[in-house]
C-alpha cells in the first residue's frame, strides 16, 4: 500500500513536469461502485483522489489507475 501511494505521488509529479493539468481515473470492468464513480469525471492534478482509493470495496483491492487528459491551449 505504501509503495502504491509513492507511485501515485510520482505519477502526479511527472504529469506536472510535462505540463499536463488533468487526469481521468480508469476503473476496471469489475471495479466496485465507489471506483466506478471516480471514473465519471476528469480531475485537476490538485484535486485527484489518491490511489489506491480508500473507499474501494473490491475483494481484489483497488486496481484503478490514471490516464492523462490532453487539453487544448
Amino acid at each position: 500500500m505504501i509503495m502504491l501511494l509513492g507511485i501515485h505521488g510520482a505519477t502526479i509529479a511527472g504529469y506536472q513536469r510535462k505540463g499536463l493539468r488533468m487526469v481521468k481515473i480508469l476503473a476496471t470492468r469489475d471495479s466496485c461502485e465507489a471506483c466506478v464513480s471516480l471514473s465519471i469525471k476528469s480531475y485537476t492534478l490538485d484535486e485527484v483522489p489518491e490511489l489506491p482509493y480508500e473507499h474501494c470495496t473490491s475483494e481484489k483491492g483497488c486496481r484503478c489507475c490514471f490516464a492523462p487528459v490532453r487539453t487544448r491551449g
